[in-house]
């Protein structure tokens, strides 16, 4: 594992494309923006490491020297207003191709650079069905790392 540079853009951006091809909304004839999965990965990239609202880490696991899976965590102010930051994930992607605890180690990577910061004071992972993800397997991971569950996610499709 290691941090993502500028030079992984172009592979990040084909492993999202991977990652929603196989997801429901892909299904359901949603597509990707382009141009903001480019900005959002810049981003992510540019501002891997930070300490402050708006940061993000953005690490990537290879394989034979080719990038099969990445995660990209980002701090904001607690409810969007606190005086103390959360960080949360936004994607975690592993490719069949990653090796075997690609997932794991980009997971310790997130954490370690959430609870470095003493300005975090919660640190947050979520999953929903999107990627067909096996819940339990998932949230017995989640607890090995330390973490409980806090509350849900509940949806109801639109037009």
């Amino acid at each position: 594992m290691r941090k993502a540079t500028p030079h992984d853009l172009p592979r990040l951006f084909e492993l999202i494309g991977h990652m929603h091809a196989g997801s429901k909304f892909a299904a359901m004839g949603i597509g990707v923006d382009s141009a903001v999965a480019r900005s959002l990965l810049l981003t992510a990239v540019n501002r891997h490491g930070g300490q402050h609202d708006g940061s993000t880490c953005c690490f990537v696991t290879e394989k034979d020297g080719l990038i099969e899976g990445f995660i990209i965590g980002i701090l904001q102010r607690v409810y969007l207003i606190g005086n103390r930051l959360e960080a949360n994930d936004l994607f975690l992607y592993v490719s069949p191709n990653a090796p075997r605890q690609a997932a794991t180690k980009l997971l310790d990577g997130y954490l370690a650079w959430a609870l470095s910061n003493p300005k975090v004071a919660i640190v947050k992972l979520s999953w929903t069905d999107a990627m067909g993800v096996d819940g339990e397997a998932l949230e017995k991971l989640y607890k090995r790392k330390g973490l409980r569950r806090s509350g849900g996610i509940w949806e109801r499709v639109g037009q």
